[in-house]
């Protein structure tokens, strides 16, 4: 954008006005990005849990494990 002495200024105004929606909608797309690549990595952290095994623990870790697995 380039601002001239002539300009007018409710052209100027629609111009700062477009900008800033943009920005906005990029700033939007990029945390939308942001959460889903948090929501895939906790999927990611729960299938790990998921896949340990509980036969060499005590039995009340084992129990445990297995509680949080039911109610995740």
């Amino acid at each position: 954008m380039s601002i001239t002495a002539g300009c007018n200024p409710t052209e100027f105004v629609e111009t700062l006005q477009n900008e800033f929606r943009l920005k906005c909608g990029v700033a939007q797309s990029a945390y939308e990005v942001v959460k889903e690549k948090d929501r895939t990595i906790m999927k990611s952290e729960e299938m790990k849990f998921f896949v340990i095994g509980t036969h060499d623990l005590s039995e009340d870790d084992a129990y445990r494990i297995n509680m949080q697995k039911e109610a995740i």
